[in-house]
């Protein structure tokens, strides 16, 4: 939808700087040329009640999905009309480059898109099927099996250690076990975090 919207305008444009080369006349005279585009229509029939500049915002304003290119349009047109003709030829230029560049990120944003879709239809495919679903499960619950009991090992080690410091009267060094042990753990979460980090980027090529 965008890259239609896009290159409307870009056709747009290239009508009205082709009016503009061999018409001498406001935008007014401009657009009733320029009618036949789609967008361009509707600023004429927006303009009959409002004056050209007031219409081709409202007219972008309903047009554009995305709101980056209706300030782009906006932007064209709070410049258009303040210089001579061949300054006119070059803000036409000028904003014909910007289009494009939007129109290439917006088919750039499209083809990643697409990417994304390919992988996750891929992903869906496979948990479709009853073996790697099995599979899937078993080896997801023995991981988190085995990360509870290496947290539980750690927390009964540092339990004990804790209550031989403190009935031997050395309360810092428990307090410094303990955190101790609380750091490991979080550095044992982390890392499988990371690791599953790790797998969504190696599954959708970011």
């Amino acid at each position: 939808m965008r890259e239609k919207e896009l290159n409307i305008f870009l056709e747009a444009l290239f009508a009205l700087k082709n009016a503009a080369a061999y018409t001498a006349g406001d935008l007014y005279a401009l657009l009733s040329l320029c009618r036949e585009n789609a967008f361009l229509g509707r600023v004429w029939v927006l303009s009959e009640n409002m004056d050209c500049t007031a219409a081709f915002k409202a007219a972008a304003h309903a047009f554009f999905t995305y709101r980056g290119d209706e300030a782009l349009c906006a932007a064209f047109i709070d410049g258009f009309g303040k210089t001579d003709l061949d300054g006119q030829m070059a803000y036409f230029a000028l904003h014909e480059g910007r289009v494009r560049s939007a129109l290439l990120a917006a088919e750039q944003s499209l083809a990643q898109k697409g990417r994304l879709c390919v992988a996750l239809g891929a992903i869906c495919r496979r948990f479709r099927r009853p073996h790697f679903a099995v599979t899937a499960g078993k080896e997801a619950k023995l991981w988190i099996v085995d990360l509870i009991f290496k947290i539980a090992a750690i927390g009964i080690l540092v339990a004990v250690l804790n209550q031989l410091l403190i009935r031997s009267g050395r309360e810092e060094q428990a307090m410094m076990t303990t955190l101790a042990g609380l750091i490991v753990v979080l550095t044992m979460l982390i890392t499988q975090i990371s690791t599953l980090f790790d797998t969504i980027k190696s599954v959708f090529g970011l």
